[in-house]
C-alpha cells in the first residue's frame, strides 16, 4: 500500500478558496485625515464615530424635551389662572377701540 499523493497548491490549478477572496480597501477619515486601517482599528473607529452619534442624538432629544416641557409648564400655570388670562386676552383685544375712539 502506497500512500495518497497530496496535490501541491502551487502546483494545482485551482487555487485555494481564501485566496480567491479579494482584499478591502479599509481607508477611513480619522480626525480629518484619511488612513488605512486594520480591522481592529477600523472597528475601535466606528465604535467611536456610532457612540458620538448616540451622545449627539440625545443631547438633541434632551434639548427638544427640555423645550416642550417649558412650553407645558407654561400652558399649565394658563389652565390654573384661566381667568386672568382671559381677562388678559379682551382687555388686549378691546385696547385698539378704545384708542381709536379716543
Amino acid at each position: 500500500m502506497g500512500s495518497i499523493p497530496r496535490p501541491s497548491w502551487s502546483s494545482s490549478t485551482n487555487p485555494p478558496r481564501w485566496r480567491k477572496i479579494p482584499g478591502i480597501n479599509a481607508v477611513a477619515l480619522v480626525d480629518g485625515q484619511p488612513k488605512t486601517l486594520g480591522l481592529k482599528d477600523m472597528l475601535q473607529v466606528f465604535l467611536e464615530h456610532r457612540f458620538e452619534v448616540v451622545r449627539r442624538r440625545s443631547a438633541y432629544r434632551r434639548g427638544k424635551a427640555a423645550d416642550r416641557l417649558h412650553l407645558a409648564e407654561g400652558l399649565l400655570l394658563a389652565i390654573i389662572d384661566i381667568d386672568e388670562v382671559i381677562q388678559l386676552i379682551w382687555a388686549a383685544a378691546t385696547m385698539p377701540s378704545r384708542l381709536a375712539s379716543a
